[in-house]
């Protein structure tokens, strides 16, 4: 003979959260005025899709992170963070709390290891479009400050074979 047995589930949920973020220094030669020198900073990342925020900051938003430039152009900040919903289940209100933990838990230690190589990825993208922006900031405030000496004559502009970017600009005065 047999028997029919009824087992009620208890089902919990639980949202987990995960964050990161990388801080990047931005030091900018004083070749002309700083004020000009982050005025051209700032151009030449808006020109690579950064945006502009009232509080004089920009902002830059790739594959789910966003990157922060402070207002004084001295710092970057790169952030990434997501939440996931943790579902467990158990036959009783107690049982199902214990594998609602175990199961959060490996879901967050996931979390963390999916945003850390996110953010890996993204920030050495967004240090080399800094990097390059500042390049051109230089290149351009050298011309300035060559124009503020005299009558530029020429300019010559070639990349070595290590690599390195070089100017030659010549002024007469």
């Amino acid at each position: 003979m047999s028997r029919g047995y009824v087992v009620n589930w208890v089902t919990v949920r639980n949202t987990i959260n995960a964050g990161d973020e990388v801080t990047i220094d931005v030091e900018l030669m004083q070749i002309i005025a700083e004020g000009d020198m982050r005025s051209l900073l700032q151009q030449e990342l808006e020109s690579d899709g950064w945006k502009r925020q009232s509080d004089g900051s920009m902002v830059l938003e790739k594959d789910g992170v966003r990157a922060t430039l402070d207002a004084d152009c001295k710092k970057i900040t790169v952030k990434s963070s997501e939440s996931r919903e943790v579902m467990a289940r158990g036959i009783s209100d107690q049982e199902a709390k214990k594998a609602l933990d175990t199961a959060s838990s490996a879901a967050e230690d996931a979390l963390r290891k999916e945003l850390v190589k996110k953010l890996s990825r993204v920030e050495g993208d967004i240090r080399d479009g800094v990097d390059k922006g500042i390049q051109r900031v230089y290149l351009e405030a050298l011309k300035k400050k060559a124009a503020s000496i005299g009558t530029i004559e020429g300019m010559q502009e070639s990349r070595r074979e290590d690599g390195e970017y070089e100017i030659v600009i010549r002024v007469r005065t």
